[in-house]
């Protein structure tokens, strides 16, 4: 597994710089919206849509590697599924030179169906059948609401680590010791093509966090974001790890969960604010702290909450 990992990892840097320059080259830079902290402004103009280096990479290593299994053709499946809408989304904003891509009710259609072929298959293959113990006392061992679960999971997981892509190094780092958590977690349970699945893509969002940490000179972009997101709630899925993900994949959660917060509290005061600005990463980054300070310590929340899942299981 470690030759696999740092072979990924300089494979990714090959593939991340070639990518840096054909991106500055036709000029595919990112668009920063209004409403961010007026310090994201300087950011405007550098490349963006670098998850594309994370996804072709992670397929290059995974087809060299010959391994088709039916876990790592799944979570390509999502990978592919859910970085193509988001290409689209930050495709649109690019040529239309505006922070607003795709719209969100078709977005969220699009996550939708690509969640709904997942779950089905998972049905039609009898995965629900072995979901944790927990769910199962909740009914949703039932297909129809295991379906609708499964899809609930899939999208939020995509949206959740979507909006925690704010950072320069932020989502890539979540990411990254996210599914080193996950290839482990494999490996204790026998899935050694899942295992190798998780230690290949997390060694090329190391590779892309080299361009990305402060001061990042790439970007993910949506169709890096919303592909790894998917990817993680895929990989808690075939697992049956779905209540280890709550705590392992705590920082995503408590990001979306900032912006539900604030927009529903919003509406219900007509105005008011709990938070400064969400996602909550931009809350602490106007209560003062440098943007290196709140991703370090997101980073260690993710190690410590990694831990702590791992041992869960």
């Amino acid at each position: 597994m470690l030759i696999s990992f740092l072979i990924s990892f300089f494979v990714g840097l090959a593939i991340n710089y070639f990518l840096l320059v054909l991106l500055r080259k036709f000029q595919i830079n990112q668009i920063i919206r209004k409403e961010g902290p007026a310090s994201h402004k300087a950011k405007t103009g550098i490349p963006t849509m670098g998850g594309l280096g994370i996804i072709i990479t992670t397929i290059i290593i995974l087809l060299c590697y010959h391994i088709p299994s039916s876990y790592n053709l799944s979570l390509l499946f999502l990978l592919i599924g859910f970085g193509l809408i988001g290409f689209i989304d930050d495709f649109l904003k690019i040529y239309y030179k505006k922070n607003k891509g795709l719209p969100g009710r078709y977005k969220l259609l699009l996550q939708f169906l690509v969640s709904l072929v997942f779950a089905y298959v998972l049905i039609s293959v009898g995965h629900y059948e072995y979901i944790e113990p927990f769910w199962k006392l909740l009914g949703i061992v039932n297909p129809i609401i295991y379906l609708i679960f499964i899809v609930f999971v899939l999208v939020g997981s995509s949206n959740a680590l979507n909006l925690t892509d704010g950072l320069d190094g932020l989502a890539g780092g979540v990411s990254t010791i996210i599914l080193i958590t996950y290839g482990f977690i494999c490996l204790n349970l026998g899935l050694i093509d899942a295992a190798l699945f998780c230690f290949v893509l997390a060694a090329v969002c190391l590779s892309f966090l080299f361009f990305n940490f402060k001061p990042a000179v790439i970007f993910m972009g949506d169709v890096g974001s919303l592909a790894l997101g998917g990817v993680i709630g895929g990989i808690a899925i075939l697992t049956h790890t779905l209540l280890p993900l709550c705590i392992i994949a705590i920082v995503p959660i408590l990001e979306a969960l900032s912006v539900i917060i604030q927009v529903s509290y919003f509406k219900i005061t007509k105005g008011k604010r709990i938070f400064k600005m969400t996602p909550i990463h931009h809350h602490f980054e106007l209560l003062g702290w440098p943007e290196v300070k709140v991703v370090f310590r997101f980073w260690l929340v993710t190690i410590i909450s990694s831990i702590v899942g791992y041992l869960l299981i």
